[in-house]
């Protein structure tokens, strides 16, 4: 049964989200330390190097052009053109796509050209966009070979989509920018979830987990989005890190059963090294601030330290309300 009404962002308020909030905080203090622990194998590491360093490359490239540069993210996927005179971005969060014109690409741009390249990006599929990624298929090996839609749209509701669009002109590093922004329609992160929800039901319940908690863990990391990735190479859906995969390949992101695959277990996995704290919402909120940033940085929050024997009387008494 699709939950039409998203109950399972519920997961994810009050008491739960501070303590995401507290954590994620925690985890960028600790990330120099952090930085320094060798991977679970010196694939693992060579990956998150190759990741992080051509990411700065392209960043420096499209600072050139284009102030502040924009980056692919967890809940935003950024894509230029090979002169890097066009960027396309469809945010995920906020429920809108934006592209942006300058330079010789805005001169010979007409009214009628912006309107079928803006609709073709509207219809974008997961394998285009993928190889169209300036970063993702120079890292990793293979091909998802997904042949899915990024945002769930029919052609019908392209004319009246753009019909909605907003035209803005600013200065930029080579002239006039022309941004284009649509907003999206209202429930397309239902229809991205809907998708995904008889996988992630298969899978939690084969893990013995709550299918609507990693179903709003997958809401909160990447918002459904296909191509997540952040500056840490956490990948896909549920922003898998390299370490966490057996074999290096971008199937084990992108494939969104492998990647909720893998998720899950993880989530499993905490559930099991948190068992001792009865109380079940304390758990869970402990969990899903676990899934976020490590279960010691978790345990750094009640007791400064890494240790979670010695962090768990402390969150025995701990309730959300």
């Amino acid at each position: 049964m699709i939950m039409e009404d998203f109950k399972y962002q519920g997961l994810l308020s009050g008491c739960a989200k501070r303590l995401i909030i507290l954590s994620t905080v925690l985890l960028s203090s600790f990330a120099n330390s952090d930085s320094k622990n060798s991977l679970a194998g010196q694939s693992h590491h060579q990956l998150v190097q190759r990741y992080q360093v051509q990411s700065s490359v392209l960043d420096q490239s499209r600072a050139e052009f284009w102030q502040p540069v924009e980056s692919s993210q967890a809940k935003l996927w950024v894509i230029y053109t090979e002169n890097l005179l066009i960027k396309r971005v469809i945010d995920f969060q906020r429920e809108q796509i934006r592209i942006s014109y300058q330079g010789e690409s805005l001169e010979k741009s007409t009214p009628s050209s912006i309107q079928r390249d803006t609709e073709k990006f509207l219809l974008v599929s997961f394998e285009k966009a993928y190889r169209a990624d300036d970063l993702l298929p120079v890292v990793l090996e293979g091909n998802p070979m997904l042949r899915q839609p990024l945002i769930n749209l029919t052609k019908s509701q392209l004319h009246r989509l753009y019909s909605t669009a907003s035209f803005k002109r600013e200065k930029g590093l080579l002239g006039d920018i022309l941004t284009i922004t649509i907003d999206l329609p209202q429930g397309n992160i239902k229809r991205r979830a809907a998708s995904l929800q008889p996988i992630v039901e298969r899978l939690a319940k084969e893990s013995d987990v709550s299918p609507a908690l990693a179903m709003a863990i997958i809401h909160h990391e990447s918002a459904f989005n296909l191509l997540a990735s952040t500056p840490e190479a956490k990948l896909g859906l549920m922003l898998i890190a390299p370490k966490q995969v057996d074999e290096i390949d971008a199937k084990a992101f992108y494939q969104p059963e492998l990647n909720i695959e893998s998720g899950v277990k993880q989530l499993a996995q905490l559930e099991e090294q948190l068992a001792d704290i009865e109380d079940p919402e304390s758990r869970q909120l402990c969990v899903i601030a676990a899934y976020r940033v490590g279960i010691h940085e978790v345990a750094k929050v009640f007791t400064g330290r890494s240790s979670l024997s010695q962090a768990l009387p402390l969150v025995m008494p701990f309730r959300s309300h």
